[in-house]
């Protein structure tokens, strides 16, 4: 199930789902890595609606236990609390003290000794919910959602950068065709030229032919890209 989806937002929701249904969670969150920095990316409870994607910082956030998540990221060590606010080096997070939390597993997701992620479970009706079974099977899942993880980012980079390469490509040709291909001023020959740096570009050249003079306008619009590009759009 796990390893054949490719869009990223079904697989998280597919893995906290298993997850929750087999280690027997009444609540779970999938914390994912981006750009140095821990992001809540799908939570679920009990008998409702998984929400993904939301990217929710974990600094701050009130959801999960934030020391524990740091700890289990740090030490790459799956954290397993039996009555997490009565006993254990977590008893003072401020999550845990305010939520009785008693039941808890935090294991990393790791794929070739990197470390993707955390997922976090917790069970607060019972002491000891998640047995050796339940945590044998979780560290399989994580195992393979790593490697999901790891596929479905790599294809939704592929597919947005396919998607930015065509809208270069659009923006490139709307703005060459506001160049002009072949410039006139009566009396003279005119040649020119012009290659961005990159794929679009904002510098800009123009003859406007008047009644009594023609103007031969330059400009050299700062900076790169498209953003420059329009800018170049709005003065034509």
């Amino acid at each position: 199930v796990l390893s054949s989806e490719i869009d990223l937002s079904v697989l998280l929701e597919k893995i906290l789902i298993m997850s929750m249904e087999n280690a027997g969670a009444q609540s779970g969150h999938l914390i994912l890595e981006k750009k140095g920095k821990l992001f809540i990316e799908a939570s679920g409870h009990s008998g409702k609606e998984i929400s993904v994607l939301d990217s929710i910082p974990l600094e701050g956030s009130n959801h999960v236990p934030i020391s524990v998540v740091n700890y289990a990221w740090k030490t790459k060590e799956t954290i397993i609390l039996s009555d997490a606010y009565k006993t254990g080096m977590f008893v003072q997070d401020q999550y845990i003290a305010e939520n009785f939390t008693r039941s808890i597993i935090c294991a990393p997701i790791i794929y070739k000794r990197r470390m993707s992620g955390i997922l976090y479970l917790e069970n607060n009706l019972t002491s000891n919910a998640f047995t050796p079974e339940r945590i044998e099977l979780l560290s399989v899942l994580s195992s393979q959602a790593a490697i999901s993880i790891d596929n479905a980012r790599l294809i939704s980079q592929r597919q947005d950068s396919a998607k930015l390469e065509k809208e270069m490509e659009i923006t490139a040709k709307i703005q060459m065709s506001l160049i002009p291909s072949a410039p006139k001023s009566k009396g003279y020959e005119i040649s020119s030229y012009m290659k961005p740096a990159e794929s679009v570009g904002g510098d800009y050249y123009d003859v406007i032919n008047g009644e009594e003079r023609d103007w031969l306008v330059v400009g050299d619009v700062s900076g790169h890209g498209i953003l420059s590009g329009l800018v170049m759009m709005m003065v034509q």
